[in-house]
């Protein structure tokens, strides 16, 4: 209805609605799309791969014009109040996952398909669920409504129910909708014929796009339909507040449709599906008007550049001006430096979907730092440097920006590397997407210094070095602070104390409302530090003690101690989810790298044959081809050790190793101790 509205009132063409099957309108393009302007909208990819591969990749008609935009689902659904715990409304994890249904009494199970009846059948069976598959006693048009209604009166009278049933749906619009029941991931490999055959199903079912298909006829039409047409399109939350105005609110589809359409917030959306390129003139347009128009538009053209210029280059130096308000002048100043786990491997292996990644990756920091009053001193590819004057706001940051990574939308090509793949633990999401190593110092012994070339602030002293130090030391995923940062927070905390500042222009408090909030998070115990021990920080004397920031709602921190900080079987790991495969070669690379980092750190836990068999595959990986292309590009710190060792040293036979000369100043002196090489 809302191509229909758009069409006739926007472009001033006819449009009927068919009523059909959707076997029926694919039949109808088949056969008579290269006459009839048909389009078909939500048309369930996923669930009909037969139809797709029989209708569109070897029909005649029919071409396929992308997603629409709302994801499908189809699935097991719970009444709301089976997810809150007691009456305190909190969303109950547990009872979301299948594991709960082994722990209850008996409840009904309604099969509203007879089609995927015997698929539920063989997941409760194979699940071994407290689950009953009640029949359906209305005909199957029925059905849908029967659900709804059972989801409805379950919700009203608090009786527990389990039903098949699918998203997007105007049941979704009211204020406590149905929620999924979270099986086991769908696989390809659970799903395939021969394990259906053998009643061996046991997993989730797959969520699906939604795509819109066209006839051939559609060509013949205006370039402006054809233009909507392929730019129409919208998200799963439109769709079921269109459903809920429908049917609960008592309108026509009509009328829903138009107060959607209507709504200030979706102006901008759908005058994206209007924006094309300009219609070109039509030819009977006379020579000298012509010329005469296209000079004014130079002209206005050339002004409106102009202006646009000076615009940006007065805006550029607002931003940077209010930019500079926030940059800490005066000591003790809180540094802070981010890094991305394996990042110029990442780089070297993949730089299109790193490219991606940093676009999501700068936004979240970007929008962090002004939220938590910080300023970007510096960014170099995944690096940030970020300055506070208060550590709390620091802390806060990190955790936030740790947090919001997490939950961020991350492609299957960009999880397909080791670094950024999706981990779960006890139904928790471990990691996912890139991991960033985060680290900072607080620190007097720092001075502030204008740019006059960058109009920005620069900052040097050993509190800089510090903070980087630290952030070497802090792995992916983690947040790690100095013994002095740490202090300093207790002190703010418990003790209500403030660092004494000489002077601060921007703010005459130390404390926001972010900060106070952050500050009962500690006090309450959500957020905990813990130390770490004492580590060697590069060019800083003595031993330091480091601190972690362990957000406490998260299992993430149960998960580095249980599995990263000790020595635990592979086995109870938390489960990856594999949405991608990169290359067998590239996942070579990875294996070496990480052998050769944790020799590096603590050669101890290598014996001689192992440290051994480490350096004939520097030497020979993983053959000649392979290798002199990565000498060619050597863009990492593993790829620099690897072309340094091969260019000063030589195989000779069986025995050891001979020089070289003249010796490499950057060869990593670490390398002689460990493999116990004369110099």
């Amino acid at each position: 209805m809302v191509v229909k509205i758009l069409l006739e009132e926007k472009l001033g063409i006819c449009v009927n609605i068919l009523n059909s099957s959707v076997t029926g309108g694919l039949e109808l393009i088949n056969t008579r799309g290269n006459e009839m302007p048909i389009v078909m909208l939500e048309f369930w990819k996923s669930n009909r791969v037969n139809d797709y591969k029989k209708y569109v990749q070897n029909g005649k008609y029919i071409t396929d014009l992308g997603e629409l935009g709302p994801i499908g689902r189809v699935g097991w659904y719970i009444p709301y109040f089976m997810t809150e715990i007691g009456n305190n409304n909190q969303m109950d994890d547990f009872v979301r996952s299948y594991r709960y249904f082994r722990t209850t009494p008996v409840i009904p199970f309604i099969n509203g398909v007879p089609q995927v009846l015997s698929f539920n059948t063989q997941i409760i069976q194979n699940l071994k669920l407290n689950l009953n598959v009640t029949p359906l006693p209305v005909p199957e048009e029925d059905s849908e409504k029967y659900i709804v209604s059972s989801l409805e009166n379950a919700e009203r009278t608090k009786t527990p129910l389990v039903a098949y049933f699918w998203t997007p749906h105007q049941i979704f619009s009211r204020p406590r909708p149905p929620q999924r029941v979270y099986l086991p991931l769908y696989t390809d490999d659970c799903r395939k014929l021969e394990n259906v055959e053998r009643g061996l199903v046991d997993c989730d079912y797959p969520p699906t796009t939604l795509n819109k298909l066209q006839s051939e006829a559609v060509n013949n039409l205006s370039p402006k339909v054809q233009l909507f047409l392929k730019k129409f399109h919208y998200q799963t939350q439109d769709q079921i507040q269109i459903l809920g105005y429908i049917y609960y609110g008592d309108m026509t589809v009509k009328e829903a449709v138009c107060k959607w359409l209507r709504n200030p917030n979706n102006t901008l959306l759908i005058q994206s599906w209007f924006d094309g390129p300009p219609i070109p003139l039509t030819q009977n347009v006379g020579f000298i008007v012509g010329m005469a128009h296209l000079a004014v538009l130079v002209g206005l053209l050339f002004i409106l550049t102009v202006a646009f210029i000076v615009g940006f280059i007065l805006r550029r130096h607002s931003i940077i001006k209010e930019e500079n308000k926030r940059a800490p002048k005066q000591p003790p100043i809180c540094i802070v430096f981010t890094h991305i786990q394996n990042a110029s491997l990442l780089w070297t292996l993949a730089s299109d979907v790193m490219k991606k990644v940093m676009t999501i990756h700068n936004r979240v920091v970007r929008e962090n730092i002004k939220k938590h009053k910080g300023y970007e001193v510096k960014t170099h590819l995944d690096c940030f440097m970020i300055a506070f004057q208060c550590p709390l706001d620091a802390v806060a940051c990190c955790m936030t920006i740790q947090k919001e990574l997490l939950a961020c939308e991350w492609t299957p090509d960009m999880m397909a590397f080791p670094d950024m793949q999706e981990v779960v633990w006890n139904e928790q999401v471990i990691y996912k997407g890139p991991r960033v190593r985060m680290g900072m110092h607080f620190g007097h012994d720092i001075e502030a210094q204008y740019d006059s070339t960058t109009k920005r602030f620069d900052y040097f002293g050993t509190t800089v070095n510090k903070a980087s130090r630290v952030e070497k030391v802090s792995s992916g995923g983690r947040v790690y602070i100095s013994a002095e940062t740490f202090h300093t927070i207790q002190n703010m905390t418990i003790n209500g104390f403030k660092p004494l500042m000489t002077r601060r222009p921007s703010l005459n408090n130390l404390e926001s409302n972010i900060t106070t909030n952050f500050k009962q998070s500690i006090l309450k115990g959500d957020i905990m530090f813990e130390n770490v021990g004492e580590r060697e920080l590069k060019g800083l004397e003595g031993k330091h003690t480091i601190y972690w920031v362990k957000d406490m709602s998260n299992l993430r921190y149960a998960y580095i101690e249980q599995f990263e900080m000790s020595q635990r079987p592979p086995s109870l790991m938390g489960r990856i989810i594999p949405v991608a495969v990169i290359d067998s070669s590239d996942g070579d690379k990875y294996e070496l790298y990480e052998a050769v980092t944790q020799c590096l750190a603590d050669p101890s836990k290598m014996n001689e044959e192992e440290k051994s068999i480490l350096l004939q595959r520097i030497i020979l990986f993983p053959k000649e081809r392979e290798r002199n292309r990565w000498l060619t590009f050597p863009s990492t710190a593993l790829l620099k050790f690897v072309t340094n060792f091969l260019l000063n040293y030589a195989l000779i036979g069986n025995v050891g190793l001979k020089r070289h000369p003249p010796p490499s100043p950057r060869t990593p002196r670490r390398l002689f101790e460990i493999f116990n090489i004369n110099q």
